[in-house]
């Protein structure tokens, strides 16, 4: 906590990893004019998270609505993505900014999404579709038909997937954790007797 970069504004994401309660890692996304009293006051605060990563303008001539723009757009794409658990009750409206300055931002926000999954954070990857041609994975039984395949970082289900709502005795605590989860997220929705992905 004594490095200089804590004096800066930035923005911010606190992460911690799946729990004995939740079956996704679990996100919180900020800004602040001065790092360091907004990270002390979340030590105090907020308990859930083990790791911070942190992001600042070196040489940009960035303010605090450059910040609370990046803040908005990264809440807005793990709320699309809705493959971590996020920690904002809200999502900040994005402030007004000159097209210059938006550019300037989006610019800095492509290379944030480039450096986050090497650090472990996927949470504003939206699934991809796979290509054509690629080989595809195809699962059917009671009230089950699904497709899929798999990719680097997992293996994809697609969209229109339908599982059953009964579960197995084999049915591990961790995936029925995870159900409730995207069910409460809206990627599963109830048809029939089934459950259907309503994206990849």
């Amino acid at each position: 906590q004594t490095r200089t970069e804590f004096t800066q504004p930035g923005v911010y994401t606190l992460i911690a990893p799946p729990g004995e309660e939740d079956a996704k890692p679990r996100i919180y996304i900020g800004e602040a004019d001065v790092l360091r009293p907004r990270l002390d006051q979340h030590v105090k605060t907020k308990e859930f998270w083990t790791r911070l990563v942190a992001f600042m303008g070196k040489d940009l001539n960035f303010n605090k609505a450059h910040y609370k723009f990046l803040e908005s757009r990264l809440v807005a794409l793990a709320r699309k993505a809705k493959t971590w658990k996020i920690e904002n009750s809200n999502v900040p409206a994005e402030p007004n900014l000159s097209e210059p300055d938006v550019a300037d931002a989006e610019w800095f926000l492509d290379e944030m999404l480039t450096i986050y999954p090497v650090l472990g954070v996927t949470a504003f990857d939206i699934p991809k579709t796979v290509e054509p041609g690629r080989l595809t994975l195809r699962l059917e039984g009671e009230a089950t038909r699904a497709k899929g395949a798999d990719e680097p970082e997992g293996f994809l289900v697609f969209e229109g997937s339908l599982g059953r709502v009964s579960e197995t005795e084999s049915f591990r605590e961790t995936m029925s954790a995870l159900r409730t989860e995207l069910l409460a997220d809206g990627v599963l929705a109830i048809e029939g007797q089934s459950y259907r992905l309503t994206q990849d």
